[in-house]
């Protein structure tokens, strides 16, 4: 679109889930006006860039009000870039410039815009957002979960809720969430029945889930040392030379020594052998007798 076309309404046609009660959600077709407006970012010192408000002029708030089939209390969602997935709230704020609006830093890098640029033109759709049931968030650093400690999820809930800066009423996945506590990255989102690129985080029972940190590092848990094999007991013969030498070696001489002398020479000698063989025993003939063959001995009468 050419610049300086200002307000350029574009009339298209999307689809969007009604949910009916009971029964299942059902997509219909919903005719849907894309407003074109000359986009800039907020100074970097503004609260509204830890925010999802898109800032348009009052004029052009009130003529989207008028027209939403939304409740006088509920914010007028839009989603910056046709198929963008990046959604946002819109605000009526002043502008020196006629059909234009702010975006949030966090927005302008998300929609892959020139991050050296000062304006563009974009297209806001308006679009209704269903509740979301549950919300999971990925913190960018392990020391933001580690300073708010267990109340991590009281502390956050608190900070979507404008305890620490200004509220968010929408989320989208995929899209970064700078917070006041710090910077969070938006992982899934689910309703009751499904999954969703984008809803409403207005209902008080939204439940928030927290991934490890961007920067999170498993420690590795320590090897278990091997168990020591037992030692086994020794076998008698082991023990018997472990007999120490010292006590092998303290058997008295003396008590070696101290055997009788007498004891010793008690012992027979060689001669007292021959001898005691030699002398003649009692009853018995002294010297040999020769037989002389007729049945007596030589000598007997």
């Amino acid at each position: 679109m050419p610049a300086g076309a200002g307000l350029d309404p574009h009339i298209s046609c999307k689809s969007v889930n009604i949910k009916l009660e009971p029964g299942r959600p059902v997509r219909v077709p919903r005719i849907s006006r894309m407003t074109y407006l000359l986009a800039t970012r907020y100074a970097d010192s503004s609260e509204l860039n830890l925010s999802d408000q898109i800032t348009i002029p009052g004029s052009l708030w009130e003529s989207l009000s008028s027209s939403s089939s939304s409740s006088s209390d509920c914010p007028i969602f839009v989603e910056v870039i046709e198929e963008s997935g990046v959604v946002g709230r819109i605000v009526p704020g002043i502008s020196s410039v006629a059909d234009s609006c702010q975006l949030p830093e966090w927005m302008w890098r998300r929609l892959g815009l020139d991050p050296d640029g000062e304006e563009t033109y974009i297209g806001l759709t308006v679009t209704p957002l269903s509740l979301a049931a549950t919300v999971t968030l990925r913190a960018r650093e392990e020391t933001i979960l580690t300073d708010l400690g267990d109340a991590a999820l009281e502390t956050l809930s608190a900070a979507l809720s404008g305890a620490y800066g200004p509220s968010w009423a929408c989320l989208s996945v995929g899209s970064e969430l700078p917070l006041a506590i710090g910077i969070f990255d938006v992982m899934a989102i689910r309703s009751a029945e499904e999954d969703m690129t984008m809803a409403s985080i207005l209902n008080t029972d939204v439940i928030l889930d927290l991934m490890p940190a961007l920067d999170h590092v498993d420690t590795p848990t320590p090897a278990t040392p091997p168990k020591p094999e037992p030692t086994p007991e020794p076998t008698p013969e082991v023990q018997i030379n472990q007999q120490p030498q010292a006590q092998i070696n303290q058997q008295p001489q003396a008590q070696i020594n101290q055997q009788p002398q007498a004891q010793i020479n008690q012992q027979p000698s060689q001669l007292q052998i021959n001898q005691q063989l030699l002398r003649p025993r009692a009853n018995s003939v002294v010297g040999f007798v020769p037989f002389s063959g007729r049945g007596h001995r030589l000598g007997d009468p």
